[in-house]
């Protein structure tokens, strides 16, 4: 049976160098559902940890093409997820039908 794919998003992470593990994590969620790079492709069944920390993102998320995607604050550890614009979702729910938000 094939692992399915975690990444990790945290507040000090970095988006040129991390490589989305535990210890390299990304910095941005929009980095981690492959919006801001072409070398990123998320796959059915993938899981994305939030470590500790406030997140803010800049556009509405819609990564086409993940059938089921959680997005998941790392177990004990309290995040906090925001917009920065005023128009839309912070969510294409359309565009991802099998998306799961928990704590």
């Amino acid at each position: 049976m094939l692992a399915m794919p975690i990444f990790y998003v945290a507040p000090a992470g970095n988006d040129l160098t991390g490589d989305g593990s535990i210890s390299a994590p990304f910095k941005t969620l929009e980095h981690a559902l492959g919006l801001s790079s072409l070398d990123f492709t998320l796959v059915d069944s993938t899981t994305i940890y939030l470590r500790a920390g406030s997140y803010s993102v800049s556009k509405t998320l819609a990564p086409a093409s993940v059938q089921n995607l959680a997005i998941r604050a790392y177990p004990s550890e309290t995040v906090t997820l925001s917009r920065d614009f005023d128009d839309g979702a912070l969510f294409d729910m359309t565009e991802m039908p099998g998306l799961l938000i928990a704590d």
